[in-house]
């Protein structure tokens, strides 16, 4: 599984989500996963930034056989999504808007 982060300047508001088309995973077909892309990362560096966070086969696996270990396919979503917020955070950045794919119960 692979998860994906983009970021902009917050004065671009909800205009990069309109300009890109970013929407609910389930909405999105491969091509216009690839066109997004292709779109983000001719952008790097003037107005977008993007990270992406992929889990091994081996640890999907791992969680999926080791019922009771706490661990579940919810908390590796939440931890790749936490894990590339942090990494923003890191980068310097102030981040003041949250857009997410839900991963898990939406109250969590």
């Amino acid at each position: 599984m692979v998860y994906g982060c983009v970021f902009w300047p917050a004065r671009k508001g909800m205009e990069m989500r309109e300009r890109f088309g970013f929407n609910d995973s389930k909405q999105v077909t491969e091509e216009m996963r690839e066109q997004m892309f292709t779109n983000i990362k001719a952008m790097e560096g003037k107005e977008v930034g993007w990270l992406i966070h992929a889990c091994m086969p081996e640890d999907v696996s791992s969680i999926m056989l080791h019922v009771g270990n706490g661990q579940t396919l919810n908390t590796l979503s939440y931890n790749a999504a936490f894990g590339l917020i942090k990494h923003v955070l890191l980068l310097g950045f102030k981040v003041k808007t949250i857009i997410c794919d839900q991963v898990g119960p939406p109250q969590t």
